[in-house]
């Protein structure tokens, strides 16, 4: 979370120089989808750190279900953010998602994991 959050927010902040430099003016479209899509990563970082604790435990029934909970999130949401708002809604469906899959989806399957990890995001160090 520490690590990830201030690569994402950099990420974020720096995603129009990126894009026209990576990429070319053609591609200036892009700079708010890399802007919002940057922080998939931070979502990513969380739910990587449990993967161990789902090996260990040998719980991997809750990654499944973690990942369809994912999977059914971001259907519904790219099915009402897209028509409106195109790939930007894309984007953010891919967000909020990717958290109710590592983060919110441990409140009901892992409940002592979703406290680690609001512990991990509350305390620094």
């Amino acid at each position: 979370w520490w690590v990830v959050l201030p690569v994402s927010v950099m990420l974020s902040l720096l995603a129009g120089r990126l894009i026209p430099l990576l990429y070319g003016a053609t591609y200036a479209g892009a700079v708010p989808i890399l802007a919002i899509h940057a922080f998939t990563n931070v979502a990513v970082a969380l739910g990587v750190a449990q993967s161990v604790w789902i090996t260990n435990e040998n719980k991997q029934a809750i990654s499944l279900y973690k990942t369809l909970m994912g999977l059914g999130a971001n259907v519904a949401l790219n099915l009402v953010l897209i028509p409106r708002f195109g790939a930007v809604g894309a984007a953010v469906a891919a967000v909020v998602s990717f958290f109710i899959s590592s983060v919110f989806a441990n409140l009901l399957l892992a409940p002592n994991i979703f406290i680690r990890q609001m512990r991990g995001i509350v305390s620094y160090g």
